[in-house]
């Protein structure tokens, strides 16, 4: 059934919607390559990951935050669009306040998954324990205890940035 499966996806009888767990060499020279590439280096994947496509159209606007005792929530509110159902992966990314450390420009802390009519809304909210922003600070040896450093915090969904400042 593997032949009837595809065919569905190629006519548009099914909406897919995954996203590449990895991002996509423009040649074998770039590999290994990973997203999470830290400052001034060489980035240029064919595909970026978390790279997907479907037969609808989504939006994703009004980024707000609120900062708990132990977690950040993120809420997002995602539209369809496009004209048919589908379903669309919610990913967010850091990027982490100078440390003085090195860290990945951005880096997925969390993702969702919301299923959608044509012209449905709806706000998805992911929670980050703050515990998953923590680095270890100092040298390249790497003894010290995993730390969140405190600063200013860039969060970003599709287009749509926040930032947050912890303590």
């Amino acid at each position: 059934e593997a032949g009837t499966a595809l065919t569905d996806v190629l006519f548009g009888r099914y909406n897919p919607s995954g996203n590449l767990p990895f991002s996509w060499p423009r040649h074998t020279g770039q590999l290994p390559l990973t997203y999470d590439v830290l400052p001034n280096a060489a980035y240029d994947p064919l595909y970026e990951f978390g790279y997907g496509l479907s037969y609808t159209i989504f939006r994703s606007q009004n980024l707000t935050t609120s900062l708990e005792a132990d977690s950040i929530q993120l809420s997002i509110e995602v539209s369809n669009t496009g004209e048919i159902a589908g379903s669309e992966v919610v990913q967010a990314f850091v990027s982490y306040p100078p440390v003085g450390v090195l860290t990945p420009v951005r880096e997925l802390v969390g993702f969702g998954k919301v299923r959608l009519e044509p012209g449905d809304t709806q706000t998805v909210t992911l929670e980050i324990p703050t515990a998953q922003l923590a680095i270890i600070p100092g040298d390249i040896s790497g003894d010290a205890p995993l730390t969140v450093m405190p600063g200013q915090y860039s969060f970003q969904i599709g287009d749509a940035r926040v930032q947050v400042t912890l303590p």
